[in-house]
């Protein structure tokens, strides 16, 4: 049996954000399942790999040459096994700073298009620190070594952080980080974003 969508929360966004835009998220998701059931997600990780392979048995995925294939019947099912809106350690209408900006702006200088720097990660993880209206944060910006970016953001933010994991490398490190502070949430990018 699948979890009935929150009809509360889908009003209430739609109030907040509009119709359209909430109908626009509604078949993100639905293009989300496609791409997980048709095009696959590359995975070389035996470790999860491994993991969905106990679900081939039952027609629920598919591993093939390195690609997981994910029926939308298993999505439903682990999604009924997560917490749910009112279980999120993130309070609602929470800010986070967030995004992955490839360049900074200099406001001093007047200078754009600047590769950012470990010292650009330490100012925005800083600032999400000290102010109270910012309840966690994201990359910002992003440095090519994410381990790096990860490590920085949690030496000077104690609040949530989240991060994209594209390698073997960051996740195990997310793993740690898990282990250590807990309020820590990673994306798994379907489409690896540019180095």
């Amino acid at each position: 049996m699948v979890k009935p969508l929150n009809k509360e929360q889908i009003e209430t966004s739609k109030t907040l954000i509009g119709k359209n835009t909430v109908e626009m998220l509604l078949q993100t998701h639905e293009d989300a399942l496609w791409i997980l059931e048709n095009l696959g997600v590359g995975c070389k990780q035996p470790e999860i790999q491994e993991a969905y392979k106990k679900y081939e048995s039952e027609g629920l995925a598919v591993l093939y040459e390195d690609r997981i294939f994910v029926t939308s019947e298993l999505v439903k099912r682990c999604l009924n096994n997560v917490p749910g809106l009112n279980d999120f350690f993130v309070p609602l209408n929470s800010f986070f700073i967030g995004g992955t900006a490839p360049y900074v702006y200099d406001d001093k200088a007047g200078k754009g298009g600047i590769i950012p720097t470990a010292d650009h990660v330490v100012r925005i993880a800083q600032t999400a620190e000290k102010n109270n209206i910012v309840s966690g944060m994201g990359r910002g910006v992003k440095l090519k070594d994410e381990v790096q970016q990860m490590n920085i953001m949690d030496e000077n933010c104690n609040k949530p952080l989240y991060f994209a994991v594209t390698s073997d490398r960051s996740l195990a490190r997310a793993v740690q980080l898990h282990e250590k502070r807990k309020n820590i949430m990673i994306v798994f990018c379907l489409t690896r974003p540019p180095p």
